[in-house]
């Protein structure tokens, strides 16, 4: 079973260092893991949708309305990470950081710890949560964590910077077998089509052998 430190060991032995039995001992070698250990979890599970560490939650609505521009206004879970989905009274609409979409632009924004829109409660919302359990964590994503927390501390244990340029590179390599692992697990989500791709297929297409006619 992984563990917080088989994940710390894991990093040690990249940057040559030596290994640890309990998470608490007090080495430098220990000490730069530890100190990095949580910044590195959370980024990194906020970083993809990961399966894993998915939940999925319905949020009842603040008494108080946000002061403009929203009607109401839901305190995101604790363990919020990031939203991934929001909805309520049957629909679901996708984030897109990137606004190329203009149609999956979300009714709702995020200010600090809460959702502010006009969808009515309850509100439901799927969201990456931060996973603190190491044995829960999918195989290939512990090893990129590992692999993350070795560069993080690589000059501070080994004081060379071709070793953290290396691990740089293992880590990205981590990265993409982390998530293809993820993506392989589940069928994608079915998003509503866009606009542009509605129009191309109510289009008639006319069999070449009767365009003439």
């Amino acid at each position: 079973m992984t563990s917080a430190v088989a994940i710390a060991n894991l990093a040690l032995t990249k940057v040559g260092g030596k290994r640890v039995v309990l998470p608490t001992e007090n080495t430098a070698a220990n000490n730069a893991v530890n100190a990095v250990f949580d910044f590195v979890r959370r980024a990194e599970l906020e970083s993809n949708t990961w399966r894993f560490a998915s939940k999925r939650a319905e949020l009842s609505a603040e008494t108080t309305a946000p002061a403009f521009g929203f009607g109401l206004s839901y305190i995101l879970p604790a363990d919020c990470l990031r939203v991934t989905e929001i909805g309520g009274a049957g629909s679901i609409w996708y984030p897109d950081p990137l606004g190329i979409e203009a149609e999956q632009v979300m009714p709702y924004e995020i200010e600090g710890r809460r959702i502010l829109t006009n969808i009515t409660a309850p509100l439901q919302i799927k969201y990456v949560f931060d996973e603190t359990v190491v044995a829960n964590w999918s195989a290939n994503f512990s090893m990129m964590v590992g692999t993350r927390i070795a560069s993080q501390v690589s000059f501070d244990l080994s004081d060379t910077a071709a070793l953290g340029d290396r691990l740089e590179r293992e880590y990205y390599s981590c990265l993409t077998r982390a998530v293809l692992s993820n993506e392989i697990q589940q069928p994608a989500n079915r998003r509503p089509a866009s606009t542009w791709a509605a129009a191309r297929s109510s289009v008639t297409f006319i069999p070449l052998a009767n365009a003439a006619s």
